[in-house]
């Protein structure tokens, strides 16, 4: 026997009747959240009487936590407000979907908190300005039927909101068809709020979506930089910006080659010239950055080069990101495998498909809904020429030794590789390897709960 959490009472038959959790601990996304230390931030807020927060299932399969304010006599409580004060303290995923205003919080006969007295929420948190227009109203019922939530307001960052690289695809098909106009899914990167795929739905964004510099969010604290993974687009980060800090400033890095930029003759090269691109947006660090696969190694060449110029490094993100000493035997991709690497970029299982050529890819991305498919096929052959490279010039990289440390994330499922070892980055570290296991495959890495997870991480470790 082992103290769980949970409680529950044992009948003289021998059976055990569940009663609930003892400390009001609650799992989302696949993590324990207190709901008490949200509450308790709640109460910090100015003007806040009371406060509440439950679990809510008012849709099947969909959790969320809804949050409950008791305002103080003659105060005016600004929910939208409320809510990004409490992003400044809490992880993402403890910052309620929704917060409303209650006249008293419901109590059992006992004076204890009711929470299935709690209300249905009537709306979300942040709801924005009205739709000033029928175009703006039109497409914030659209953003709210592919997110499946209640109400999307004007301002509404639609990959804020649990949008996605693949759900974009969805938003963009969904706008054309209700505004009978070709939307590509470089308009929704560029434009992710209605009040701003409003102005621009004229627009043809695909080049801006695949340039050199894809800028996912603002805002006014240290950026978090991204390096693309082995195809050069960096669209997979968009899901980090439900899980981060909402004033925390995300861009992803993408391989310039997708829209005509000439290939790096070295990762060495890669690395200079991104930092490069990097230190015209910010002069000066420290600096943060994350990256997936390849994305990583060439993530720790940026970080040397940072650190040789004289900056500091305050966090290095390898998200299944090992090193290029054990890549350096291994043959490069043939066509197949090239093909099925852009099948998985694309979100699809390589498995389910004999005998690929280029042509088939792109069919089976555009079947699929992927957002990929929207790009033109020469943007898609350039990409399998990014792959190509960056195996080229992994194998035949040689690190440099940072002098910080890294925080590693391993994907633990089975796999082909079984020669990857993450403590090869040791030598090159002289801050040492933090570890974070992640229970999925490589490819998963980006879904929805494991990025819940990298999020939660990386929060905390964020300047």
């Amino acid at each position: 026997m082992y103290a769980t959490g949970d409680l529950a009472s044992w009948r003289p038959d021998g059976a055990v009747r569940y009663l609930g959790r003892a400390d009001d601990q609650v799992k989302v996304r696949g993590m324990r959240v207190e709901l008490g230390e949200i509450e308790a931030a709640l109460r910090g807020l100015a003007g806040v009487a009371a406060a509440a927060v439950a679990l809510r299932e008012d849709r099947a399969g969909d959790q969320r936590l809804a949050g409950y304010l008791v305002a103080e006599p003659a105060a005016r409580l600004d929910l939208a407000a409320a809510r990004a004060e409490l992003a400044l303290s809490l992880p993402g995923h403890m910052v309620p979907a929704t917060l409303q205003l209650i006249d008293d919080i419901p109590l059992t006969h006992n004076g204890k908190l009711d929470r299935r007295g709690l209300p249905e929420p009537a709306g979300q948190a942040h709801v924005s300005a009205l739709a000033s227009t029928p175009r703006v109203e039109l497409l914030c019922r659209v953003f709210a039927d592919v997110l499946d939530v209640r109400r999307v307001g004007v301002d509404d960052n639609f990959f804020e909101r649990g949008g996605h690289s693949l759900l974009a695809m969805t938003l963009a098909r969904q706008v054309s068809r209700a505004f009978g106009t070709e939307v590509s899914v470089g308009t929704v990167f560029a434009a992710p709020t209605p009040a701003a795929l409003a102005s621009r739905l004229s627009e043809t964004t695909d080049e801006q979506a695949c340039g050199p510099l894809l800028r996912l969010r603002g805002g006014g604290r240290m950026p978090l930089w991204c390096v693309h993974p082995a195809g050069g687009l960096g669209w997979c980060y968009s899901g980090l910006l439900s899980v981060l800090p909402s004033d925390i400033p995300v861009t992803a890095l993408q391989a310039p080659a997708l829209t005509g930029g000439q290939q790096p003759a070295s990762l060495r090269d890669l690395a200079a010239g991104y930092v490069d691109r990097l230190l015209r947006s910010q002069p000066s660090g420290p600096f943060q950055l994350l990256g997936w696969s390849v994305g990583g190694v060439i993530a720790h060449a940026m970080a040397v080069e940072l650190s040789a110029r004289g900056n500091e490094i305050s966090l290095l993100a390898l998200l299944d990101a090992y090193p290029a000493d054990q890549w350096r035997d291994q043959p490069t991709p043939d066509e197949a495998e090239l093909l099925r690497a852009l099948l998985h970029i694309g979100g699809l299982d390589p498995a389910a498909f004999d005998d690929l050529s280029r042509e088939q890819v792109i069919a089976a991305l555009s079947e699929a809904g992927s957002a990929l498919a929207t790009l033109p096929p020469a943007t898609i052959d350039a990409m399998a020429d990014v792959v190509l490279t960056n195996n080229r010039l992994m194998r035949s990289h040689l690190h440099d030794v940072l002098d910080a440390g890294a925080l590693f994330f391993t994907a633990t499922a089975p796999r082909d590789e079984d020669w990857l070892d993450r403590d090869g980055w040791l030598p090159y570290l002289n801050g040492g390897l933090a570890n974070v296991d992640l229970p999925c495959t490589h490819p998963a890495m980006m879904s929805p709960s494991m990025l819940a997870i990298i999020g939660e991480q990386v929060s905390s470790r964020l300047r």
